[in-house]
């Protein structure tokens, strides 16, 4: 078989891609964006109920001396988490326990089969706690940007809910990110002006919708 360029070029980025994955694996007490999102672009999310669901699969799946939630958010059709891996494989485990529990629950209710995700996580490496900061606000307007709300406070299956007392999930540890502010209302202010604008550079963690 004669490989194009084309082809070439896609078979790199499949193995580079493969062996950052790797590498982040094995990555103690670095902070990672992982994103996925369903299959075919379609609905994750059908009611209050999923939500609720994937949530406590978050919680079953949480081990403390293992990773740190900073942020989260679940979206219609995606989700969001900002992870600090405490010890090497975490994420795979826990993104592994969610994935495989609501996947299996998901089906069930719809009655279908096959895959409920477009694909195996993916993720980036936050290597700046400047970016860490934008990311967490990032994470928090997808839901503002997606004209879902009005406020980003007012969605209630992201960790901003959490940080402003709506609900308390015991897997979310904000304090990198709350400990620049002099409150959790300060963050929020951050989080919620609309004329804040992505440093340079900051495409690198984010991952295309």
């Amino acid at each position: 078989m004669v490989l194009n360029k084309l082809t070439v070029t896609a078979i790199f980025n499949l193995v580079e891609g493969m062996s950052k994955k790797t590498e982040y694996r094995a990555a103690e007490n670095e902070y990672f964006h992982i994103y996925n999102r369903g299959v075919g672009r379609g609905k994750l999310f059908d009611s209050k109920e999923n939500y609720s669901f994937f949530l406590s699969k978050m919680g079953d799946a949480f081990i403390p001396s293992e990773l740190k939630v900073i942020c989260y958010c679940l979206m219609p059709t995606h989700f969001h988490f900002v992870i600090q891996q405490l010890m090497k494989d975490a994420i795979a485990r826990f993104t592994g326990v969610i994935g495989n529990g609501y996947a299996k629950a998901i089906n069930k209710q719809r009655g279908t089969t096959g895959h409920v995700f477009e694909s195996k996580y993916k993720i980036r490496h936050v290597d700046s706690e400047n970016y860490l900061l934008w990311l967490s606000r990032y994470v928090h307007r997808n839901p503002k940007e997606a004209h879902l709300v009005e406020r980003c406070v007012d969605w209630k299956y992201s960790s901003l809910y959490d940080l402003v007392g709506e609900t308390k999930h015991a897997f979310v540890d904000a304090e990198v990110i709350l400990s620049q502010f002099t409150s959790v209302a300060d963050y929020v202010r951050y989080v919620e002006d609309d004329t804040h604008r992505a440093p340079v550079g900051a495409e690198k963690y984010l991952f295309p919708e």
